[in-house]
C-alpha cells in the first residue's frame, strides 16, 4: 500500500459524517501507524491477522473476534507483527453525541463511559457464541451503512446498542471477556503525559527527567514502540491536534499556540509540509469562516 499523501492524511483521523462511519478492509500490507487519538469513539472488530494493539499504556496481541472499544482522547495504534495472514477488520467511528442518545434511551449502557468503572478495560474478547453475534452485527452494520435503506440510522443504532450491551454486560460482571491484561507499556504513561502537555515547552531531556530516565533510554523507547523519533512523534502530535482544533473552528493562530508552537510561521511551514495545504485553505474546504487575519493570509 502506498504511503498516503499529505492531502490524504489531513482527514485520516477526523470524521466526515456527523454520526457514524464504518469501514471494512483486508490488507496484505499496511503502513506503520503512529500512536494517535480521536475526538470520537472507535470500535474495531478484528477478523484476522498478526497484530498487537497498543491502547493507552497496554499492549494486547489480538485474537480473531476481539473487539476494541476506544473512547475519545485515548492514545492507540496497531503494531503489525507480519502479514503472513491478511489483516482484516471492521472499524466503526461513532460521534459521542450518538452514544449519549443511546445512553439516554438505555441508562445501563453508561457503564463504559465512566473511567473509574471502566478501569482501562478497552478490549472485549468474546466466547464462541459472542463471536458469532458480533460477526453478524458487523456484517449487518456494513450492509446497513452501504445500502442506506429507509430508517437505516435507526437500524444502525439498534445494532450498535446490541454490541454495546454485550460489552457493558461483561464489564459490569467482571468476567474474563474484559477482565484481562497482557502487558503494561512503560511508554504508555509517557505518551499520555506528552498528549496532556503539548502546549508546554517539551524536550527530550525534560520528558526523560520527568520519568527518571536518560534521554538515550527515552529515545530508544520511541524507536521501539512508535517507529519514529521523539521529536518526529512530538511534531506529528502537535500538528494533528492543531488540525483538529482548526477543523473544530479554532482560529489557526490560536490553534498553533494551543498545540505548542511559539511562532505561527513555524506552525504554518510544518503544517503545509505535512498536509500539503495551508490552515486557511483547510478551513475554506470545510466551510469554516476565516477571521480577518486568516483572510489576509489566504488571499
Amino acid at each position: 500500500m502506498a504511503t498516503p499523501s499529505g492531502k490524504e492524511k489531513i482527514f485520516t483521523h477526523f470524521m466526515k459524517a456527523p454520526d457514524f462511519e464504518l469501514t471494512h478492509n483486508a490488507d496484505s500490507h499496511y503502513p506503520d501507524i503512529e500512536p494517535h487519538y480521536h475526538e470520537f469513539y472507535e470500535l474495531s472488530f478484528f477478523v484476522s491477522g498478526h497484530v498487537s494493539h497498543i491502547i493507552a499504556d497496554q499492549s494486547v496481541h489480538l485474537q480473531n473476534g476481539d473487539l476494541a472499544v476506544i473512547p475519545p482522547n485515548i492514545l492507540h495504534n496497531p503494531r503489525f507483527e507480519d502479514f503472513n495472514e491478511v489483516y482484516e477488520r471492521y472499524v466503526l467511528w461513532v460521534n459521542p453525541k450518538v452514544i449519549e442518545e443511546i445512553i439516554i434511551a438505555n441508562a445501563e449502557l453508561s457503564f463504559f463511559t465512566d473511567e473509574k468503572k471502566l478501569q482501562k478495560r478497552f478490549l472485549y474478547r468474546p466466547t464462541r457464541r459472542d463471536f458469532l453475534l458480533l460477526n453478524t452485527c458487523f456484517k449487518l452494520l456494513e450492509e446497513c451503512f452501504t445500502a442506506k435503506r429507509t430508517l437505516w440510522r435507526t437500524e444502525f443504532k439498534a445494532l450498535l446498542t446490541l454490541i454495546l450491551t454485550e460489552y457493558n454486560r461483561s464489564l459490569m460482571v467482571n468476567d474474563k471477556r474484559t477482565d484481562f491484561k497482557e502487558g503494561y507499556l512503560p511508554i504508555g504513561e509517557i505518551l499520555g503525559f506528552i498528549h496532556s502537555n503539548l502546549a508546554q515547552d517539551l524536550s527530550l531531556e525534560s520528558v526523560a527527567g520527568k520519568f527518571c530516565m536518560s534521554k538515550f533510554s527515552l529515545a530508544h523507547l520511541f524507536k521501539k514502540y512508535c517507529g519514529i523519533s521523539f521529536y518526529q512523534y512530538l511534531l506529528q502530535q502537535r500538528l494533528m491536534v492543531g488540525k483538529e482544533l482548526i477543523l473544530n473552528g479554532t482560529p489557526a493562530q490560536e490553534a498553533s499556540r494551543l498545540c505548542g508552537f511559539r511562532d505561527y510561521s513555524n506552525f504554518y511551514r510544518a503544517f503545509f509540509k505535512e498536509y500539503e495545504i495551508s490552515p486557511a485553505a483547510l478551513k475554506k474546504i470545510k466551510g469554516i469562516p476565516l477571521n480577518a487575519q486568516e483572510s489576509l493570509l489566504h488571499n
